[in-house]
């Protein structure tokens, strides 16, 4: 039998991560953990590396120079390559969306879709293939 996949989901807002978390576990195979910052969940990767990370692009830090959502992009892809990343954002800034198409993740997904969670546990999904 196989292990469970592991997705971290990392979001300041307790509503929407613990939504997005709720809906993963709801999917056999797959393991939800929440976050609400990107440094929680960096020190938790360096345990146990996840399968997926669904990641708020506007994360608000609580430390000065804390990681915004395209730093945790960033170190994900740097330190766990085979990770998979989806980006999500509720932004439609022309500035914003010129970021996160700079930032080498494998999907972004619109927060303010209608379905939004069920676009977010096809897309985990389909990249775990």
């Amino acid at each position: 039998m196989r292990a469970e996949r592991e997705v971290y989901v990392v979001d300041d807002s307790h509503i929407i991560v613990s939504m997005i978390t709720q809906s993963i576990k709801q999917v056999d195979g797959l393991k939800a953990t929440a976050f609400k910052s990107g440094e929680e969940m960096v020190i938790a990767a360096e345990v146990i590396q996840p399968d997926v990370v669904i990641l708020d692009f506007f994360l608000d830090t609580e430390i000065k120079g804390g990681m915004n959502g395209g730093d945790v992009a960033w170190y994900l892809r740097k330190n766990f390559p085979d990770t998979k990343i989806i980006l999500i954002s509720g932004t439609s800034s022309k500035k914003a969306l010129a970021e996160i198409q700079d930032l080498d993740v494998d999907a972004h997904l619109h927060k303010d879709e209608d379905d939004i969670l069920d676009l977010i546990s096809a897309k985990v999904i389909e990249l775990l293939g």
